[in-house]
């Protein structure tokens, strides 16, 4: 019996996998030939062992890759003229919407008008809350 391609594939998934760090893997065969690598015990298959996978250890929480303290600063102001220029922006769709709504005399339309105005309020709440992380 020749290892097909998608069984070494299966297998090297399997391995580096990390949930399956506490999981039992089996080799089952059916009566064609044809293997395959599962976690549910079939009848007929073996448990197969697995060597354990070493992680990377992360030391503290932020252990992501580290830039330097202008770095940083830099991509901080940039998000926060990003966040202030949408910010900007919404307060004006949300003048335009307002004015609109003032200005509107049929039911449909005040109430397409009205749904408009919550959702730029609520945009405006969402990026004012962002600003300040």
């Amino acid at each position: 019996m020749s290892i097909r391609p998608t069984l070494i594939l299966s297998l090297g998934l399997l391995c580096s996998g990390p949930l399956l760090a506490d999981s039992t893997v089996y080799r089952y065969v059916d009566r064609d030939g044809t293997v395959t690598f599962t976690n549910l015990p079939l009848p007929g298959a073996r448990p197969f062992p697995l060597a354990p996978v070493k992680s990377p250890r992360r030391n503290g929480a932020n252990a992501g890759p580290q830039v330097d303290a202008g770095t940083q600063q830099r991509r901080d102001q940039t998000r926060r003229q990003i966040l202030q220029q949408e910010l900007d922006n919404e307060r004006k769709a949300l003048a335009a919407a307002r004015n609109a709504l003032q200005r509107a005399g049929d039911r449909g339309t005040v109430a397409s008008l009205q749904a408009a105005v919550t959702e730029h309020e609520k945009n405006i709440a969402a990026i004012s809350t962002e600003m300040v992380h």
